[in-house]
């Protein structure tokens, strides 16, 4: 008699189902992949290809920028400065050349005209007639003015601008190089994320870049920079890409530094692949009746 009272799991959840309305599944709505979003593939050995394709390009330039700058200095204490958006205009040239000029609303006059190389950055002043000088390598570049004790800091450097907007080679063959290939879906067409790998001393794998390639366009979405102690330094998306003498270019680019406490949005116009430049488009001295000032490291102020 016991047996025959038994039933089976399957015949139990028939019995069961008049209780819940015969509901075993519903359907969810989503918000389908845009008809433009296509998927596209490619290989791990296309993917590098994609990245060799920005050697071509040995300088830029781009004769619009908008350029805008929150600055999070304070931002322990739930403060954010958003600054006014400048208009202006950059040259960039390997192997670390920028010139970036910022202009005044209206008269288009220079406001700062700031050129960096290598580990040198200067900044013209007109306004205040002062130029200021310092390295890009410093934590805080920061003056101060002995007169009236205020402080004048520059968050950004060259090498942040020209990381951020030129086209990023890759050595693939240099000694304890590795790279690693996964992909990454999401609502819209999904990324192949490229993951650069360094060596390090004690033996460990050190993360030095992402990078993102959207596959619906297969050009560069996204780029992360780490520090060597693992820090996230540098995220960079880039969006609206347009192609110029063959080359996958961002008119929009958003940068966000969390180690130096400051975001910026860049939006060009249009860009010049590979345009003649001078030999003193990255030259830059002080007019004889400036104040030429150095900039410091704030860690080594009052040292």
């Amino acid at each position: 008699m016991r047996k025959n009272l038994e039933l089976p799991a399957v015949a139990v959840l028939i019995l069961l189902l008049p209780l819940v309305g015969c509901k075993v599944k519903e359907t969810i709505r989503v918000d389908p992949r845009p008809a433009n979003l296509q998927v596209r593939t490619a290989s791990y050995e296309e993917l590098l290809e994609i990245l060799k394709s920005y050697e071509q390009v040995t300088s830029l330039s781009s004769n619009r920028l908008d350029f805008t700058l929150i600055s999070g200095r304070n931002r322990d204490d739930g403060v954010l400065e958003k600054y006014r958006t400048l208009r202006g205009y950059v040259v960039l040239q390997r192997p670390s050349s920028v010139r970036l000029v910022l202009q005044i609303p209206v008269t288009n006059s220079r406001l700062f005209d700031i050129v960096s190389v290598g580990d040198d950055i200067s900044v013209d002043y007109p306004r205040e007639q002062k130029f200021y000088r310092g390295k890009n390598s410093a934590r805080e570049l920061v003056a101060r003015d002995p007169e009236n004790s205020s402080e004048f800091s520059i968050p950004i450097r060259g090498t942040h601008i020209y990381e951020a907007i030129f086209p990023q080679s890759m050595d693939l063959n240099a000694p304890g190089t590795w790279i690693s290939m996964v992909e990454q879906a999401d609502q819209g067409a999904g990324h192949y994320v490229l993951t650069v790998f360094r060596e390090g001393t004690p033996p460990r794998l050190q993360v030095v870049r992402t990078i993102w390639i959207s596959r619906s366009t297969l050009t560069i979405a996204r780029q992360q920079v780490y520090s060597k102690k693992g820090e996230l330094v540098s995220d960079i998306t880039y969006s609206n890409v347009t192609v110029v003498e063959g080359v996958p270019l961002p008119l929009k680019i958003h940068v966000d530094r969390p180690v130096d406490r400051y975001t910026l949005d860049l939006e060009f116009k249009g860009w010049n692949v590979n345009p003649d430049l001078g030999e003193n488009a990255f030259v830059l001295q002080p007019s004889p009746a400036y104040e030429v000032i150095e900039l410091k490291d704030r860690g080594a102020i009052g040292n």
